[in-house]
């Protein structure tokens, strides 16, 4: 098996702060047409460099895997090797066929990761309730990263039924 390293991206790799405005009203936050604005504006962000620096500096094959729609793809791509400097072996961002929940769905890439002859050995995330369900799901050792947002930029991601705060 190959040893690969996996992340979230948005909040993680990405600086999405700018775009918290665009976040969805709690209710439409289970909607993936609602997110779309707010995946669009991505190609904006800043890239959080310490996070960047740590997935060059440990020269594993790369998986990101995102909430972010599917439908930001080139985007994403364009940002990742222009703004970031990465170049992943695999970018799955979301699909409107995959699960609704982010950690499900970043534990179902995982999964398929190992079945294609990948060996997870560390992912990063930035929601504490998703790092550890992958954690304990897949086994994979996770990092739960902080992108150091001030307090205003929190108050309009954090959902009030907190098993909702995993969509980005």
């Amino acid at each position: 098996m190959i040893d690969i390293v996996c992340s979230d991206l948005d909040s993680t790799i990405s600086n999405s702060q700018h775009r918290h405005h665009l976040t969805p009203p709690h209710e439409q936050r289970h909607v993936d047409a609602a997110w779309y604005d707010f995946a669009m504006a991505s190609g904006e962000d800043t890239v959080m460099e310490g996070m960047a620096q740590t997935l060059r500096l440990l020269r594993f094959p790369l998986a990101i895997i995102s909430g972010r729609s599917i439908e930001a793809y080139d985007i994403t791509m364009k940002w990742l090797h222009e703004k970031a400097g990465l170049y992943p072996d695999f970018l799955w961002l979301k699909r409107p066929q995959d699960p609704v929940d982010n950690a499900e769905q970043k534990i179902t890439k995982i999964e398929k990761l190992r079945k294609m002859g990948y060996n997870p050995i560390l992912m990063f995330e930035d929601w504490p309730r998703v790092a550890q369900a992958i954690q304990e799901a897949t086994g994979v050792p996770t990092v739960c990263v902080n992108p150091m947002y001030d307090d205003k930029a929190l108050n309009l991601l954090i959902p009030e039924d907190p098993a909702a705060a995993d969509k980005t």
